[in-house]
C-alpha cells in the first residue's frame, strides 16, 4: 500500500495485490479530484474499476462520432467529417464499472472524498502520461515541469 500525492495533499491510497494469470487487482481510496490541468492515460492495455463506495465523475477526452454530409450509399459514397474533440462526463456511483484502455485520456472530478474502487488491470504496455495540446507528454516530464508530486512507486510498479 502506498500514497499517491503527499500526506498534506492526498490523492489516492493504492493497495496492490499479487498478479494472477497476468492480471493485478488494485484497491483505491480516492481522496480528492484529479487536479492536473490535462487528462492522463494509463500504462495498461485494459483496466476495469468497480466503484464500491462513494463516487466520482469520469471526465474523458474523446473524439465525437463522425458526421455524414451525405447519407452513405453504393452510388454516392458519402463524406465523413471527423467529430470534434471534447469532454464526455459520466457519473460513477456504487456498482458502476469504469473501463479504461491504454488510449483513454481522462480525469477524475467531483470526487466524494474516501471513494473506494477495486480494479483489475492487465499487463503494462506503455509508460503513462498526459495529453497536452494533442501530444502525449510522459508523466515524469510533465510532473517535473508542473511541480506535481504523485508519490513513490507510481512509475515503476508492474
Amino acid at each position: 500500500t502506498y500514497l499517491i500525492g503527499t500526506e498534506e495533499d492526498r490523492y489516492i491510497t493504492r493497495t496492490l495485490l499479487p498478479r494472477v494469470d497476468g492480471c493485478r487487482t488494485l484497491i483505491h481510496t480516492i481522496h480528492r479530484d484529479d487536479l492536473d490541468r490535462h487528462p492522463h492515460d494509463h500504462p495498461w492495455k485494459r483496466a476495469v474499476f468497480l466503484v464500491v463506495d462513494g463516487g466520482y465523475t469520469d471526465a474523458r477526452w474523446v473524439q465525437q462520432e463522425p458526421e455524414w454530409d451525405v447519407l452513405p450509399s453504393s452510388s454516392t459514397g458519402g463524406v465523413a467529417h471527423l467529430g470534434e474533440w471534447g469532454w464526455v462526463r459520466r457519473e460513477l456511483r456504487p456498482g458502476d464499472l469504469n473501463e479504461l484502455h491504454d488510449t483513454s485520456y481522462h480525469r477524475a472530478v467531483d470526487v466524494q472524498p474516501g471513494t473506494l474502487t477495486v480494479g483489475v488491470v492487465g499487463e503494462r504496455v506503455q509508460d503513462w502520461g498526459f495529453l497536452v495540446d494533442g501530444v502525449k507528454v510522459l508523466h515524469d516530464a510533465y510532473e517535473s515541469s508542473n511541480g506535481a508530486t504523485r508519490g513513490p512507486g507510481i512509475a515503476s510498479e508492474s
